[in-house]
């Protein structure tokens, strides 16, 4: 490998460590690569001189032409939106449980079926759901956490209206009110 060739990966190298804003041993501030791939530091008032041009200049191309810079923005997000799912996937896979209870909070946020509860009473739900996943390992049998009534009929995501039933049962229960 020639010496020319070594120096341009470590350049790159470089390059994706240091972030805007990293704040060096002596103070200075990290800005910007040079075009040439130097670094350039700035010292904490020139630092946030510059941020704050930076987003008046960003505010004023905003408000010239939204249009370019949402499709912009849009563009980007397209671009890396699976690199950005990516540990939030591997957490869920992790957390099957908490993964289930908050899904589970979600869906009765969004059709208003919750209630004001105590701290104590999430962290005994929160339970519920880790039960039922353990049930599920040690039996062999998928288990899921039910809502006794269910929300579609006006029961709440609350610790005592809920109760784990095996998965069969409870995709055959559906949103019916068992005597």
């Amino acid at each position: 490998m020639k010496n020319g060739d070594m120096q341009d990966q470590l350049q790159t190298q470089m390059v994706s460590k240091i972030k805007r804003g990293t704040i060096r041993q002596d103070g200075m501030i990290f800005w910007q690569y040079h075009h040439n791939g130097s670094e350039y530091w700035v010292d904490a008032e020139k630092y946030e001189n510059k941020k704050q041009k930076h987003l008046n200049s960003v505010k004023l191309a905003y408000s010239k032409n939204p249009n370019k810079v949402y499709l912009r923005i849009r563009k980007w997000v397209l671009a890396n939106r699976e690199k950005s799912l990516i540990p939030k996937r591997s957490w869920q896979k992790r957390n099957p449980d908490k993964n289930c209870s908050r899904r589970s909070r979600r869906r009765s946020r969004e059709i208003n079926a919750t209630l004001m509860i105590h701290l104590d009473q999430t962290k005994i739900m929160d339970c519920i759901f880790q039960t039922s996943s353990r049930v599920s390992k040690c039996i062999g049998i998928p288990h899921e956490v039910d809502h006794i009534i269910p929300l579609s009929k006006g029961g709440y995501h609350i610790h005592t209206n809920l109760q784990i039933l095996p998965l069969r049962i409870n995709r055959r229960k559906g949103s019916k009110i068992l005597s």
